[in-house]
């Protein structure tokens, strides 16, 4: 069942308060969208994933070592979803559960192509 736009930005929001899930975000400057305090350089990526449904956990930017940017989904399926975009953009990304590693280059691409495709 596909959560409504709604369902989702209040999910997401309630995600991020209760479990705790999240990067040290220290080094990246934080913005506000929709009330959950994101990094800045991720932002639009994430408002474009809570327009689709994708529920997010947590996300970072770029973790500063190999890994690259990071978006922790709420499910796999969701996950599974992103990474289907994000191959058109990148390549190299890395899915694993409902985890997705990508370069943090791509990060506009990838936001761009959820905004035109509308994937959910």
């Amino acid at each position: 069942m596909r959560m409504t736009e709604e369902e989702a930005a209040i999910a997401s929001r309630l995600a991020v308060v209760s479990t705790g899930i999240g990067f040290p975000n220290e080094h990246h400057a934080q913005v506000s969208v929709d009330g959950v305090e994101v990094d800045e350089g991720i932002a639009e990526l994430i408002r474009a994933c809570w327009a689709n449904g994708l529920v997010t956990m947590s996300s970072c930017q770029d973790l500063g070592n190999s890994s690259g940017a990071c978006i922790v989904f709420a499910t796999e399926e969701m996950a599974t979803t992103f990474a289907a975009v994000a191959a058109g953009a990148d390549d190299e990304y890395f899915a694993e559960d409902a985890v997705v590693w990508f370069d943090p280059s791509t990060i506009d691409a990838i936001a761009e192509a959820l905004h035109s495709e509308r994937p959910c």
